[in-house]
């Protein structure tokens, strides 16, 4: 991953003229660690199962994995490369060489750094540790904690962005409080010196609010806002990810005036 290119460090003290990508960090392969669930194939985000086993692919591209070692290649089960029939071969956000390489990859191409997608689907907040939900929430912190390894090594910015996506408004404030806890508290997420921040406060996305399908109040959403920057130290810098008419409250958004205060 070497270069002779001069590469400036990113500025994590605003979130301003800056360029932020967001990364999932949800492809997993089989063989790249302990399976997320017991007995579970092990290929997360890239087929519903292996190919070999009738699955299908979610993803619509092919990834370039020309830069990638051996060692961070995983072959496809049923899958091979038509002009040679070797095995297709995939990358894990699991192992730590391939996400240093990502982060590697926006420092080499001035891209500031990321916003870590944290899915309030996969947070388990009621205490089963043995639930399917646990586990995924378990494979969430051990990629953030590769996230926060390699943006600190290639000195990029970094932050949460939560997805409410798909989360009953009856649910969603209690899985965002339990959960932003646990990140605050548990990881420490804010101890590293390249978390994003503005004037002084954590920088927290969330992506979702007011979209028709998941009905979330403005209640729901404000008590959520009040809360993390009550509880985060030094208060915390919101920001919103929300439907593309939201300026008309028409079409997917929620036509309830409340969300515009």
């Amino acid at each position: 991953m070497s270069s002779t290119r001069i590469i400036k460090r990113a500025d994590p003290s605003s979130i301003h003229n800056k360029v932020l990508v967001g990364y999932q960090g949800w492809f997993t392969c089989a063989g790249d660690g302990p399976p997320v669930h017991q007995g579970h194939h092990g290929w997360l985000h890239w087929f519903d199962k292996p190919l070999s086993e009738g699955g299908h692919p979610n993803f619509d591209l092919f990834p370039d994995v020309t830069d990638y070692t051996p060692e961070e290649l995983y072959p496809a089960p049923g899958l091979t490369f038509p002009h040679n029939n070797q095995p297709a071969k995939l990358f894990s956000s699991r192992n730590p060489t391939t996400v240093n390489r990502h982060f590697h990859w926006m420092a080499r191409h001035g891209i500031d750094g990321a916003f870590l997608q944290r899915f309030a689907t996969q947070c388990e907040v009621d205490g089963n540790q043995t639930s399917p939900t646990a586990d995924l929430m378990r494979l969430r912190d051990e990629v953030l904690d590769k996230v926060r390894a390699a943006a600190e090594k290639e000195h990029r910015a970094w932050a949460i962005m939560y997805d409410v996506s798909g989360v009953p408004s009856d649910r969603i404030e209690h899985i965002l409080r339990v959960d932003w806890n646990h990140l605050v508290n548990d990881k420490r997420i804010l101890d590293s010196p390249y978390y994003l921040k503005e004037k002084g406060q954590p920088v927290v996305a969330i992506w979702g609010f007011g979209f028709v399908k998941d009905q979330h109040n403005p209640q729901t959403v404000a008590s959520i806002v009040r809360h993390i920057k009550s509880v985060t130290p030094g208060g915390a810098y919101i920001w919103g990810g929300v439907p593309s008419q939201w300026r008309t409250l028409s079409g997917d958004m929620i036509s309830d005036p409340g969300l515009l205060d």
